[in-house]
């Protein structure tokens, strides 16, 4: 997931909360798109840390909001991922293939490829 500048983390940034957004994530029902990076980076005025607001954000990301989570129903999840992470049948930020959302499974990239 990329985010806009100046919100972009440095490696050590990102490989130190990429555990943390993801968690987050799970937990609180987004996925790694264009709608978790709005929310991530609202509001930058007065910002001088990105790299501690982000932090902030990740560990206080609230529960997406049904309209926000709203859509067509997921699609089934992939045998590997099912067997990776049995919970990615209902959560389909669990379906990850190197660090990437799973391109066989995961709605966001088969929007794309649709």
């Amino acid at each position: 997931m990329d985010l806009p500048a100046p919100w972009g983390a440095g490696r050590a940034s990102a490989t130190r909360l990429a555990p943390e957004l993801l968690a987050a994530a799970a937990a609180t029902g987004w996925n790694l798109d264009k709608h978790l990076v709005a929310k991530l980076t609202e509001n930058p005025d007065g910002v001088r840390n990105y790299p501690a607001v982000l932090a902030k954000r990740i560990a206080d990301l609230p529960k997406r909001k049904p309209q926000q989570a709203a859509g067509a129903p997921i699609p089934p999840a992939c045998d590997s991922c099912l067997a990776f992470h049995p919970a990615s049948a209902q959560n389909p930020n669990l379906r990850r293939r190197d660090g990437q959302p799973c391109p066989d499974c995961h709605p966001d990239q088969i929007k794309e490829s649709a």
